[in-house]
This record gives C-alpha cells, structure tokens and sequence, in this order.
C-alpha cells in the first residue's frame, strides 16, 4: 500500500486562495514562498512537502534545516554569507530535443572524466504524461569566468572541458581574485552600496571585478574596477547590443576615494 505522504504534492493542496488568517511558508531547499492558511492541520501538510514558517524551529540558511530557530543569529549568517558569496557566482542551463542529444553533449565535453572541474552540473528531463519524452537539460553553476567559458566553448561546441581549463590558464598575480573583489567591494559599501545602486552580477576576472547598476543620470550601466599596485582603475561603460562603449576611465584611485569617484561619474550615491 503506498502512503499518501509519499505523493503528496503541491498542487494537491489547494489551499492559498481561502478566506481566513495566512500566513508565508518557505520551502527549506528551493526558497519557494507561499501564503496558506494559518491552521496547524494546514502547516502539517505543506511541512510534509519541505515548507516550514519562517521563524520556526529548524529554519535555516538559503532554505536548509538548521538546528536554531530564526532571529538576530540567522540575520547575521545570512548577511556573512551573502558577503562571502556575492561574488563570482553564475549560473547556465542548455536545453536539447531528448535525453539522446543531452548525453552525447555530455559525453563529448567530459567524456568519462568523474567530476566537472569548478562547476556543478545537474541533468534532467521532462516526461509528458503520456509518458513520451518532452525535454532534457544540463545545468552548470559555480565560478562565473567558468560558466562563462563552458558556455562559450563547451556547449557551443567549439571544445570540451579540457578547452575550457586552457582558455582559463592565467596567472593568479596577473589577475584580481576573489578576496581582492569581496574587500573592493566592502570598500565600495558593501550591501549597503548594492541597496542605493541596484548593483548585480558581480564577477572578477582577469580584468578585474565587474558589475552592473540600476538607472542613473549619466548613462552608465556597467562598472569595472581592477587592481593595479594597490591603486583602482576604474572603467564606466554603457553596455548595450549595439555593443559597450566606455564612458570615462579613471586611474590611481585610492580605496577612500572609491565611492567619491563612482558618484561623480554615475550620479548615483552609495550611501544616504
């Protein structure tokens, strides 16, 4: 006999749209939120499902099970996280006809290599109710230049991941890492910074850390600020399809002066 718990669903409960006292539930790995019905019997059946109230016991970071109940402590993990993690991060999925054509890609870019270097790959497929195949995907995230260049090389099918680990070979001294970007970053305001500027999809490469911004006076969209003998460089661009044109360039700027010179080329604050 098969246990209802063991297919239960989502869509099996419906019970977001009646009138009454809600409350948000977020589900412990995807971070999924949804308002229901504020009934112990109602928590117990999206709990059986992976959704818990926040502020309950066992609520964790990013959507894991903790051992603490949410509060100041989690606010805290949560902030050093986001700090620690901002940078650097991406994320690509490839999408093809049927599980045949998502496994020979597969086999070409790592052959029968176990593991994928600096990356985290994830296949799936979707399967009609009729049971036919509908379609299949790989999915890679982790260090943005290697997503970058997995997509570039790899799944254009330009190369495999041996290309990919070649067209990265850099000196770590000829280039910004991933600390230098986190301190840069700090230095520019942290999350305070991001809140003012809509700052997003940061990423530091060879040329140094980049990001974009949100809306300003003087048509900047695209920042990047490299490292050279402990002074900034620092490039405003404006990034569109018709292609990137550098707005200002400005060299030798001391790590006080960061936020001074990125207000004074973007119109936009960095704090109130």
């Amino acid at each position: 006999m098969i246990k209802l718990t063991n297919i239960l669903q989502e869509s099996d409960l419906g019970l977001t749209y009646k009138k009454g006292k809600t409350v948000k539930v977020t589900h412990k790995k995807s971070g999924k939120e949804l308002v229901i019905i504020d009934k112990p019997n109602v928590r117990k059946e999206y709990e059986k499902i992976g959704f818990f109230v926040e502020g309950s016991c066992g609520y964790g970071i990013d959507g894991e099970v903790g051992d603490e109940p949410a509060g100041p402590n989690l606010i805290k993990k949560k902030k050093k996280k986001v700090d620690e993690g901002i940078l650097n991060e991406a994320k690509y999925k490839q999408t093809y006809k049927s599980i045949t054509a998502r496994d020979k890609d597969s086999r070409r870019i790592w052959g029968s290599q176990i593991g994928h270097p600096r990356v985290k790959v994830t296949s799936w497929s979707e399967i009609e109710k009729s049971g036919r195949m509908k379609t299949a995907y790989i999915k890679i995230e982790g260090d943005k230049d290697w997503v970058d260049a997995y997509k570039k090389i790899a799944f254009s099918g330009k190369g495999n991941f041996t290309d990919v680990v070649k067209s990265l070979k850099e000196s770590v001294n000829e280039r910004m890492d991933k600390r230098q970007g986190t301190e840069t970053l700090k230095q520019l305001g942290g999350n305070k910074f991001i809140a003012m500027t809509g700052a997003k999809d940061f990423g530091v490469g060879p040329k140094g850390m980049s990001f974009k911004i949100g809306r300003n006076s003087k048509r900047v969209n695209y920042i990047r600020i490299d490292l050279k003998n402990d002074l900034y460089n620092m490039e405003f661009m404006w990034v569109s399809k018709r292609g990137v044109k550098v707005v200002k360039k400005v060299k030798g700027v001391y790590n006080d002066q960061l936020q001074k010179v990125f207000t004074k080329y973007t119109g936009m604050y960095t704090r109130l």
